[in-house]
């Protein structure tokens, strides 16, 4: 019955976004930041940097609010969605740390260390809220 339920709300989030709800490139920005928050809750000691989002979507003239917040959630849902069929959450870390992580391939920085002390400009978890 989960599964009947997770199922259908993808199905609504995704059917409930309009096809002129945003051009190509607000698309990819919103899916790289959405697949980024996705994929860093999968992960133990890394977590998504909302400065560092919000940076990125600004940068490039995009905010998840307005006709732009479903097409955020739909992708959001795509990719939590994948990761939940797979059950491999070790590997969505990985691939969140690939991608998004300090050095990472599509866009450095969106990902960081949870803070423990350990590292001077690591992130207390408490500032990770939102974006």
């Amino acid at each position: 019955m989960q599964t009947i339920l997770r199922c259908a709300a993808v199905v609504l989030t995704v059917a409930s976004v309009p096809a002129s709800a945003g051009n190509d490139s607000s698309r990819v920005v919103l899916d790289m930041a959405a697949e980024a928050t996705a994929l860093s809750e999968f992960c133990v000691n890394w977590a998504i940097d909302s400065v560092a989002v919000r940076r990125f979507l600004r940068s490039r003239g995009v905010s998840v609010e307005g006709r732009y917040r479903p097409i955020f959630g739909a992708a959001y849902a795509r990719a939590h969605e994948k990761v939940w069929r797979s059950g491999n959450y070790p590997a969505a870390c990985d691939n969140a740390l690939d991608l998004y992580g300090p050095q990472g391939r599509q866009v450095s920085g969106l990902v960081r260390p949870v803070w423990n002390g350990a590292c001077a400009d690591c992130v207390r978890p408490e500032t990770l809220v939102g974006y």
